[in-house]
């Protein structure tokens, strides 16, 4: 309870952040509370500030809820991949290059969770999932220049 009192603040902003005609505020604010009570149990000091560590795993999971709460998606649940745990096929010409890939794939990934904001998030994480340009803006109540112009600052962050 402490903890939840202590960053209640930080929940409710990044809630915030990601408020859109697909979500309510009190469920991004349950939603990133979960994140931040998974943030203090898998939390163990090596890596990042608390506050780093809590703000990714808030966001995650209010992005993770967006996704699953979408009333609009044409994909259902069991068909989506976390491309981080994609296999390398057997019978890969080269090996090596398949493991650069993947490990290319795992980066990237990890790059976005730090830089990109919710909204470019969201548009990002829906091209991995082949959604095209029209669809991301239907299925997030956006025009079509928005996630074209979310798409450019996708690829400067990510260079």
């Amino acid at each position: 309870v402490e903890i939840l009192t202590k960053y209640a603040p930080l929940v409710k902003s990044r809630a915030l952040k990601f408020l859109t005609n697909n979500g309510e505020l009190d469920d991004l604010i349950q939603e990133g509370s979960i994140g931040l009570l998974s943030a203090s149990r898998r939390y163990n000091g090596e890596l990042s500030a608390f506050t780093t560590f809590a703000r990714k795993c808030i966001d995650a999971s209010i992005i993770d809820y967006l996704r699953k709460s979408s009333k609009l998606s044409r994909i259902p649940g069991n068909m989506l991949v976390d491309i981080s745990d994609v296999q390398i096929a057997d019978y890969s010409v080269d090996p090596e290059h398949a493991v650069s890939v993947k490990d290319e794939y795992i980066l990237t990934l990890e790059k976005a969770e730090n830089n990109l904001s919710g909204l470019e998030s969201v548009v990002f994480f829906d091209l991995l999932h082949g959604f095209s340009i029209e669809e991301i803006a239907e299925r997030n109540a956006m025009n079509i220049k928005s996630v074209n112009n979310a798409i450019q600052r996708i690829r400067i962050k990510l260079k």
